[in-house]
């Protein structure tokens, strides 16, 4: 496997911020997602409650990650190497 970008399993519902995040490394570099609810409305997952949003992101996941590979490699990160898909 070729990826430059490798993808950790681990989505979770951050409550604080009300997102889904999860983490990725690029080039060394542990970079940490986030999933706005305006993403999560984009790519239909919906939910009554944080497991169930958690779940939907679990089964698009693949198309999650194709999504932020391509936000990393075009340098989409704020100044705290965040990526925020939105």
């Amino acid at each position: 496997m070729n990826q430059n970008v490798l993808f950790n399993d681990d989505f979770h519902w951050d409550q604080p911020q009300q997102l889904v995040c999860f983490s990725a490394q690029s080039a060394g570099a542990l970079i940490r997602c986030f999933l706005t609810q305006s993403y999560l409305d984009k790519i239909g997952a919906a939910g009554d409650n944080e497991q169930t949003i958690v779940e939907q992101c679990l089964l698009m996941q693949f198309d999650i990650e194709d999504d932020a590979q391509q936000a990393i490699e075009d340098e989409h990160l704020n100044d705290k190497s965040e990526l925020w898909l939105s």
